[in-house]
């Protein structure tokens, strides 16, 4: 099936602890957030939705983790898209090979790209200046905040009143504790600078402005802490038992999953 550039759309290419990529579409741009498998797959990844990787308009990259910048060098090279990330994140990733195009922003401060607005915003994560993105567009507000410990004043603010959101809902807490990793991992997972539980992304569905809400993505599952069921549940608890004109989706780590606004 081939679209339009014209659709408001949120893909996850891939979501997980292995490779994190999305793309969000609006306003006739096509934007990467994050590159974290190879850019061989994310190029059959696209043209296989039928969408032609020469039309990517800029990648977005939230942290230095390889999960999250694994493809991007070849992927910049290959298709010389403009690449934004913040200046510590480019010292984090320095040693590794150029990435071509690259372009600063200052975290907390709106900067736009080919005339739509993005407000990078800051998350608590065990990496070097790690960030959230919000694009405004006319049709509503689109926010990715993945790799975030805990829900700080500022996600909160980030998220609220969203028309599209991907969220993190990495691990649920029982079967982290009594899984199989040792205890210091364990211990980093949870923490305030790791990764956002079931129960931590249901809290902030709870209490966040869901009005304008007609697209959520699930994603970055521990495919060792986390079942999607459990992850669905926890949400659908949040929304009160009925998601209502809400479509909700949770991200795999090796298939594609679409959300059409």
């Amino acid at each position: 099936m081939f679209f339009t550039k014209d659709e408001m759309r949120i893909i996850s290419l891939a979501s997980g602890s292995s490779g994190n990529c999305y793309l969000i579409s609006a306003e006739g741009k096509n934007f990467l957030v994050d590159c974290g498998i190879s850019a061989r797959k994310i190029t059959t990844g696209l043209a296989d939705l039928g969408i032609a990787p020469e039309t990517l308009d800029a990648v977005f990259i939230t942290h230095e983790h390889t999960d999250h910048i694994s493809g991007v060098f070849v992927l910049s090279k290959r298709l010389g898209m403009p690449v934004y990330m913040t200046p510590k994140t480019y010292y984090a990733v320095k040693a590794s090979r150029k990435i071509e195009n690259l372009r600063f922003f200052t975290p907390e401060e709106r900067f736009s790209h080919d005339k739509i607005e993005i407000l990078p915003f800051r998350v608590p994560h065990d990496a070097a200046d790690p960030v959230g993105y919000k694009f405004f567009t006319d049709e509503g507000d689109i926010v990715v905040a993945t790799d975030c410990g805990k829900i700080t004043d500022g996600v909160a603010s980030a998220i609220d009143g969203a028309r599209a959101l991907v969220l993190e809902s990495n691990h649920d807490k029982k079967m982290l504790e009594c899984g199989p990793y040792p205890p210091h991992l364990k211990v980093r997972i949870a923490g305030e600078f790791g990764h956002l539980s079931n129960a931590e992304a249901a809290t902030l569905l709870c209490n966040m402005n869901r009005s304008n809400l007609s697209a959520l993505l699930l994603g970055h599952l521990s495919r060792s802490n986390n079942l999607p069921n459990i992850v669905m549940d926890e949400a659908l608890s949040a929304f009160g038992g009925d998601f209502h004109t809400t479509a909700v989706q949770i991200g795999d780590q090796f298939a594609p999953r679409e959300l059409r606004l």
